[in-house]
Formats: C-alpha cells, sequence, structure tokens
C-alpha cells in the first residue's frame, strides 16, 4: 500500500466509525468530522456509495443523509482496493510536483508582496507542528514592518480554531491556561510583549525539554487559586512582536527571523497599492487554492525521516555552546522538507517500521529558504547589530565616534553593539591613545575561498555512501544512494564543479543564492574544511 492509498484508507476509515452509530448523517456532518474540501468529499461519498457498496444514500429534504449498508458494517478495511477512489488527486499532483516550493511560493505571493524566502520557510515549519520538536518561530521588527500580516496571510492556509489559534498581548499565560490540547496546532502570539518572571521559564521550558519530561508547574488562577498544570506538547508557535525583550528572554529556543525592508520592498507595496487603487478594489477577497490546504491532510506526519549526508555536514560558529540547540533546529528544518516531498522520497520499511530517505536536494532547499534566519539564530546577530555591521563594512576602520556617526544610533548603543561584536569574534577593536578603532574580523556576508579539498569522483561518493547507509542500517541499495544524491535542476546548475569546469572534483552544489561544500571526512582527514556560500559569499569555519 503507498502513501497516497494509506491516508484515503485512513480517510475512510474515519468514514466509517462515523457511521456505525447506526444513525443517519447528512453532508455537513461528514464534513465536519472528515475536515475535507466539498469535492473531495462528494468524490469519496461517491465512491463509498455505489463502487465499494460502504454506505447508502437516503433521499431527504432538503439534503440527502448516508447510513452504513450491510455490507460496510462487515468489511475488512485492509482488504479494500483504493485504487479507484480520486480523493485527494489534485494534492498528490501537486505533492509529486519536482516546483512544489515554487508553487507554493506563487501561491503565498497573492497575499503577501516580497519575503519571498522567509514566507516559504516559515509555511515549511508550519508542519514541525506534527513532529516530536515543533519549532518557535520570532519575527521582532518595528510596527508597520508587516510582520503580522505575513503571519496572518500564511494562517490562511489553515482553518482557523481546527488548525490555529491566535492570541494576543492581553494574555501571556493564557497559553496554557486554556483547556487546549495544542499538539498539531499553530499558535500565533501577535504583538507580545515581554514575558513575566514566571511565564519565561514556563515558556522556555516548554520548547525544550520541558514537556518530553512531564514537566509540572505550580501557578494561580485569576482567581487565586492554586493549580499544578502540566506541560504537553507544545504547538508550531510564532511569535511577531515589536518588543525586543522576547528575542533575548526566548533567542536561544527560537528562530529569528528579519522582514524584508528598504527601497526596493517598499516600492513592491507601493506597485500592489497602485493596482489596487487604479481598478478601484479595496480589500481583494483573495481565495486560496483548496489543494494547498489539503497538503497537510495528504502527508504521513508519522514517518521516521533520515538524513544519510548527516555527518558531512558541518556548521559555522562550532565554538559557541548554544549550538548544541542550534544543530537539532537545522537538522528539523531539513527533515521537514524531506517530510512534505515524501511522494518524491523512498521510503523503506524496517523492522516493520518506515522511513523516509531524505535527499540533498532537501539539503539545498534548507540553505535556499532557511539559511539566512539560521544564520540571524546561531550568531544572536539582532537587527540593531546589523545596522552597525553595516556601518564596519564600509569602511575599513572607524572610532567609535565615527560608528555612530555614519550609524543611526547614540553612543553608548553603538558601543554597546560594537563590544556585543567583539565578544562573537566579527569585529575587533585596538585601543590607540583615548580612542578606541573597530575594523570587520569576520564579515559572515563576504567570500574567501580556504582551499582545496580532495578529488572525489561519482564512484567515490557512491562507496563513501555505501559506508555511511550500513552505519545507518538502511540496505545498501545503488538506485537508493543514487536518489539521494540527486538535486533539483530547477535550482541548482550542475553537483560537480573544479575551478569552474564540470569536473567531479568536491561535492559543491550551487545556485544562484547558495553554494555548499560538503566535507568528505573519509578521504579528507588533513584538509577537513567547511564553506558555506550565501548569496554568492561565504561563511567559512575551518577544523
Amino acid at each position: 500500500m503507498n502513501l497516497l492509498q494509506e491516508k484515503q484508507r485512513e480517510i475512510v476509515n474515519k468514514l466509517l466509525e462515523l457511521l456505525k452509530d447506526k444513525k443517519q448523517h447528512n453532508f455537513s456532518e461528514i464534513e465536519n468530522v472528515l475536515q475535507l474540501s466539498k469535492e473531495n468529499i462528494d468524490k469519496l461519498l461517491e465512491w463509498a456509495c455505489y463502487k465499494a457498496k460502504l454506505i447508502n444514500e437516503i433521499p431527504k429534504d432538503p439534503k440527502n443523509e448516508y447510513e452504513l449498508s450491510s455490507d460496510g458494517e462487515v468489511v475488512d478495511i485492509d482488504k479494500l482496493d483504493f485504487s479507484d477512489l480520486e480523493i485527494f488527486k489534485k494534492e498528490i499532483e501537486l505533492l509529486q510536483d519536482p516546483n512544489l516550493l515554487l508553487k507554493v511560493k506563487i501561491e503565498l505571493d497573492k497575499l503577501i508582496i516580497g519575503n519571498d524566502k522567509l514566507k516559504v520557510a516559515l509555511w515549511i515549519k508550519t508542519f514541525s507542528r506534527f513532529r516530536s520538536r515543533p519549532i518557535l518561530d520570532i519575527i521582532v521588527d518595528d510596527p508597520s514592518s508587516g510582520k503580522s500580516y505575513i503571519v496572518k496571510s500564511i494562517l490562511k492556509f489553515f482553518e482557523k480554531d481546527t488548525d490555529f489559534k491566535i492570541i494576543t498581548t492581553a494574555s501571556q499565560k493564557s497559553f496554557y491556561y486554556f483547556d487546549e490540547k495544542w499538539d498539531s496546532k499553530i499558535l500565533f502570539l501577535m504583538e507580545f510583549q515581554a514575558l513575566d518572571n514566571e511565564t519565561v521559564p514556563v515558556f522556555r521550558d516548554w520548547f525544550s525539554e520541558g514537556w518530553d519530561l512531564g514537566l509540572e508547574h505550580r501557578t494561580v488562577d485569576i482567581k487565586r487559586n492554586k493549580l499544578l498544570l502540566k506541560l504537553s506538547k507544545p504547538p508550531y508557535c510564532i511569535i511577531a512582536t515589536s518588543d525586543r525583550n522576547i528575542e533575548k528572554q526566548l533567542g536561544d529556543r527560537a528562530w529569528r527571523n528579519n522582514v524584508e525592508k528598504g527601497f526596493n520592498q517598499n516600492n513592491k507595496i507601493k506597485e500592489f497599492e497602485d493596482l489596487k487603487r487604479m481598478k478601484g478594489i479595496d480589500n481583494p477577497d483573495i481565495k486560496i487554492d483548496e489543494t494547498f490546504k489539503n497538503i497537510p491532510k495528504c502527508l504521513n506526519t508519522n514517518l521516521k525521516i533520515v538524513i544519510p549526508f548527516a555527518k558531512f555536514i558541518n556548521f559555522p560558529f562550532m565554538d559557541k555552546t548554544r549550538i548544541n540547540r542550534d544543530i537539532p533546529k537545522f537538522y528539523d528544518f531539513i527533515e521537514l522538507i524531506a517530510l512534505i516531498h515524501q511522494y518524491q522520497r523512498d521510503v523503506i520499511e524496517i523492522d516493520g517500521k518506515k522511513y523516509l530517505i531524505a535527499r540533498l536536494d532537501d539539503f539545498y532547499k534548507a540553505i535556499y529558504c532557511g539559511f539566512e534566519e539560521f544564520l540571524t539564530t546561531m550568531t544572536e546577530i539582532d537587527k540593531d547589530m546589523n545596522e552597525v555591521l553595516d556601518v564596519l563594512r564600509q569602511h575599513e576602520e572607524l572610532t567609535t565616534k565615527e560608528v555612530v556617526k555614519y550609524g543611526k544610533f547614540a553612543y553608548d548603543k553603538t558601543y554597546q553593539i560594537l563590544r556585543q561584536l567583539e565578544r562573537s569574534g566579527i569585529a575587533g577593536s585596538e585601543k590607540i591613545g583615548r580612542e578606541r578603532t573597530w575594523l570587520l574580523v569576520k564579515d559572515i556576508s563576504k567570500n574567501e575561498d580556504i582551499g582545496q579539498s580532495d578529488n572525489l569522483s561519482k564512484d567515490g561518493l557512491k562507496k563513501i555512501f555505501s559506508d555511511v547507509f550500513k552505519e545507518s542500517g538502511l540496505p545498501n541499495d545503488d538506485k537508493l544512494i543514487e536518489n539521494v544524491l540527486l538535486y533539483d535542476k530547477y535550482y541548482y546548475d550542475q553537483i560537480f564543479i573544479n575551478n569552474g569546469e564540470k569536473k567531479p572534483n568536491v561535492l559543491l552544489c550551487f545556485n544562484q543564492e547558495s553554494n555548499i561544500l560538503l566535507k568528505n571526512n573519509q578521504e579528507s582527514k588533513n584538509n577537513s574544511q567547511h564553506l558555506i556560500k550565501d548569496r554568492g559569499e561565504n561563511i567559512v569555519t575551518t577544523h
């Protein structure tokens, strides 16, 4: 039984369970339980009535009703043939499309202007609600920067209450006072303000190991009655706020995200508003294609995911303690991309458990969509620090007063930021007389090639992955290994590069935005270097 048939079996089973109460149910009642589009429910009922003969259609006024047939009462669902059941046909075609993320981006374009990588990355991360470690996202930016609008637009791809809840700053503790099961849901905290001293540790524990350990929290309700609350599995949570204290309180638990700004973005918004006014449109009622809304219903979210090339991935800033939390975050993001592309990936069964095998393409897409935010998260570089960094990039050396002159902050704040950048190893300083001079030591947006990797042929790669598959307990299958090495030609021009020529040398996959060099720790022990290039510029770490 393939993935589609498994999902169809699950839906049919829900329908039969609903009708087992021996009552007649109308279309609306079935729709509420199954949470499918009207088109898919029509196809399901037609198949169940007239092909599988599991249910009977009872003519009623104003709507027909449905009940379980005698065959439906005794049917062995595992023996049903789902080959002619056409529910999710459009959805599966979409999920099988190599340009799936591009089509998601185009659909998001209907609602969100610009912010192309951010909006796609946030959409991907909503699927973390189905995994063991749901993601916590933070967008901290100035008022009117569009952060809440972006999130609310993405939420239009989901059903309110069924899929997500929105909570404002009115009640910081409401997320755990509610009698709410957050598992597999999305929580949007809109314009959230800094958490109080009681809420901070609870929230931090909730999005780390706290819920998994079954930690309990003693507190009081509104009437000062004592409460003992047990942390349950959290939702995928996204916080949009202009309060930078939130970033400090939760930064090491969250992904930090930045909204696109500047002249180009403002010009896009103006062009969009121009078009609306010229056509006399105030607030257009834009409909999201139901096919995109149904994607979560078509995925098997319980698959275990294997990243067979994980040992070849290095990370910048490995000397930072917080990297211990950040490494799992990026691996989780790779897994989410593989999960969404499961109809284009290998799924194998070992000891009765099903494993989805991620491809290198999932890694490249993770770099393309999310590495900029991941780098911001890992280095703890916020918007204010970036402002100062931009000043340092434009000049070789500057005194503190000169940084203040070219920047936008007062002296004390500028000096504080410069010291933070120095502690991070990104900026350096030298005191000459009474003045301190600053310069950029490690520009995380600049290119510096750091040497060569040993020659590595395609056969050599297959040999390395053959050994890796043995370590992972995966079948040593040439076809499976070749599939892991596949990449999406839409994004990537070539996979082997040597001095600009198409020769098998190092495993280097690139596109307009990203270049990634995977370390070969089998044949390059004496020269293990890792290079990640972003936007044609690279971040370098050497071990």
